[in-house]
């Protein structure tokens, strides 16, 4: 059993742009499964704007950062998921009401803040081949690990391990949303689960030494 103790915190503006350098990082691979070739590129640019505004703003509680970084991503994100992570992002400044740093313990109202956000943006059900694959699976096992005092660092590699299981099983899912459903004929990875995968670990990583 892992004794809790006060956990240190990072500053959203780092958080954000650990993420922003794992999509970056792997927007070649992301863009090889999107149908118009370019899904990485815009995840990449789209949470570098993001941490950019989170950097102008960091004498700002977590919620105001989020909220500012969320219309960013709403008036000028690229690409279909630019809207999702935007709504995700304003949930998320919801649940982290108050917060000046995201601790450990921050990190699953953060994800279930994005997840919730990004659910209320789409039709999109889990095993219809979508981010929501690579999500639910990993929020949902590190929330797990986390309310039976499960090793951080464990939680998070099973964390990041159910995102990529979720992200490879889109190959066998029906294509249904996004670009990649214009092109049923070959199997192939959905662009956004990659993404989310990236995303994931981009986030967990910067946690791996608190």
């Amino acid at each position: 059993m892992e004794v809790r103790t006060q956990s240190k915190t990072v500053n959203l503006a780092d958080l954000f742009g650990s993420i922003a350098n794992q999509l970056q990082n792997d927007r070649t691979q992301i863009n090889a499964v999107d149908a118009n070739g370019n899904h990485g590129d815009n995840m990449a640019q789209n949470f570098e704007q993001v941490a950019r505004t989170l950097r102008r703003r960091q004498d700002q509680d977590a919620s105001t950062q989020l909220r500012a970084a969320a219309d960013e991503l709403q008036q000028n994100g690229r690409g279909g998921s630019a809207k999702l992570y935007a709504g995700g992002l304003l949930e998320a400044a919801q649940r982290l009401q108050g917060k000046s740093g995201i601790g450990l313990d921050d990190i699953l109202p953060l994800l279930q803040g994005l997840l919730g956000g990004i659910q209320g943006q789409t039709q999109a059900q889990p095993g219809q081949g979508t981010l929501l694959d690579t999500l639910l699976p990993a929020i949902s096992s590190f929330a797990n690990a986390r309310s039976s005092g499960t090793d951080t660092q464990i939680a998070i590699s099973n964390a990041l391990n159910a995102a990529l299981r979720g992200s490879q099983q889109t190959y066998q899912q029906p294509p249904m949303y996004g670009n990649r459903s214009q092109q049923v004929q070959l199997p192939r990875r959905d662009p956004g689960a990659a993404s989310a995968n990236s995303l994931l670990e981009g986030l967990f990583n910067t946690f791996r030494n608190l």
